[in-house]
C-alpha cells in the first residue's frame, strides 16, 4: 500500500507543478495587461477596457491555482500548525481534523459547481465576449486539485500509522 500512496503523491506533485505554471502565467499575463492599460491610458489617452478585464480574469486564475500550490506546500494560512504539536496522538488528531475540514469544504464547493457552471453557460464577459464559464472554471478545478491533495494527505496519515 505504501507504493500506492507514493504514486498518489507523485500525481499530487505533478498537479502542483501544473498549478504553479498556471499561477505564474496568470501573474505574467496580469502584469502585461496592466502595463498595456497604463500605456494606453497615459501615453495614448485612450484606455482599453479589455486589458482591465483580462487582468481581472488572469488574477482569478492565478489566485485559485496559487491556492492549490499553497495548500500542497503547506504555505496556506492556518490557525495553527498541526505538525508542530509535540504529543503524537494530538498531532495526528489535529491533522485528521484539518484534512476532514478541507475535504468537507472542497466537497461542498464541488457539489455546488454544476449549478454554478450552468448559470455561466450563457453568460459572456463584457469586453472580451468570452464565455464566463472559462473564467469561473478554475473554481471547481482548484477545489478538485485541493481535494486530491487532501486525499493524498489522508492516505499518508493512514498508512504512516500502519508503518509505525
Amino acid at each position: 500500500m505504501t507504493r500506492f500512496v507514493a504514486i498518489l503523491a507523485l500525481v499530487s506533485k505533478s498537479l502542483e507543478r501544473i498549478a504553479l505554471i498556471i499561477a505564474c502565467s496568470g501573474l505574467v499575463l496580469m502584469t502585461i495587461s496592466i502595463l498595456i492599460q497604463i500605456l494606453a491610458r497615459y501615453i495614448f489617452s485612450e484606455p482599453l477596457a479589455w486589458t482591465e478585464e483580462l487582468a481581472r480574469h488572469a488574477m482569478i486564475w492565478s489566485g485559485f491555482s496559487g491556492a492549490t500550490v499553497a495548500y500542497y506546500r503547506r504555505a496556506d494560512p492556518v490557525l495553527f500548525n498541526a505538525a508542530s504539536i509535540k504529543r503524537a496522538w494530538m498531532r495526528r488528531s489535529a491533522q485528521f481534523i484539518e484534512v476532514g475540514a478541507v475535504i468537507t469544504f472542497c466537497t461542498a464547493v464541488l457539489a455546488a459547481s454544476p449549478a454554478f457552471m450552468a448559470l455561466h453557460r450563457t453568460m459572456f464577459t463584457e469586453t472580451l465576449q468570452a464565455p464566463t464559464q472559462i473564467v469561473v472554471a478554475i473554481i471547481p478545478l482548484s477545489m478538485g486539485v485541493i481535494l486530491y491533495h487532501a486525499f493524498v494527505r489522508l492516505m499518508t496519515l493512514l498508512f504512516a500509522k500502519a508503518a509505525d
